[in-house]
């Protein structure tokens, strides 16, 4: 849009102190606290004002859909799943299902395995891909969730309310793998045996 250059936006959502004072919250940026939505901004708008915003019209989302942050412990951590699940999630219909596969996972020990933080990483130096490669998901950082178990240690995305009622109200399942058909949709599995068969079958 012009209003406002990357750097300056950057450094902002950087800065501790606006962080807690527009958040609440002692983490390293406002990432995932910026409702992504079509907003009409004066032209003359600082960073600052811009980023109270989003943030602002996040809250305001929680509250239209009654969901209380002050009263739920790990919000924060539900938070980072949220993000990861929206940049997952073909359908606002399987948000629930991958909320439940990663949940699973987590509580097994088991790493999540999930590409878009391997993208995270290659985006912040100017990378896109399609497909990730093997020395991809090696990338060595707290944000790669195919080496390092739990979350990463922040968001990855803004997510929307539906990825966060997800998190909140995941599907009760045995799932654990899932891949995308690369037609917008995922496939969900119990095995990893299973897994790769319908890789298989579907020519992936």
């Amino acid at each position: 849009s012009g209003l406002m250059d990357y750097e300056a936006m950057n450094t902002a959502a950087s800065n501790t102190s606006l962080v807690k004072k527009l958040t609440g919250y002692d983490v390293a940026t406002l990432e995932g606290f910026l409702y992504p939505d079509t907003y009409l901004l004066p032209v003359d708008c600082g960073a600052d004002s811009i980023l109270a915003l989003f943030t602002t019209e996040f809250f305001t989302k929680l509250r239209k859909n009654n969901i209380d942050h002050t009263q739920i412990h790990d919000f924060y951590q539900k938070l980072v799943l949220a993000s990861i699940i929206e940049k997952e999630a073909g359908s606002d219909s399987e948000r629930d299902i991958i909320a439940g596969v990663f949940l699973n996972r987590l509580k097994l020990g088991m790493p999540l395995q999930s590409c878009p933080t391997v993208d995270y990483i290659l985006e912040k130096r100017g990378v896109k891909k399609e497909v990730l490669s093997n020395s991809d998901t090696a990338i060595p950082s707290p944000y790669n969730t195919y080496l390092n178990p739990g979350l990463p240690p922040t968001p990855i995305s803004n997510p929307s309310i539906n990825s966060i009622l997800a998190v909140l109200n995941p599907a009760k399942h045995n799932y654990l793998y899932f891949f995308s058909d690369r037609k917008g949709n995922n496939v969900f599995s119990k095995s990893y045996e299973e897994h790769q068969r319908l890789q298989r079958q579907m020519g992936l």
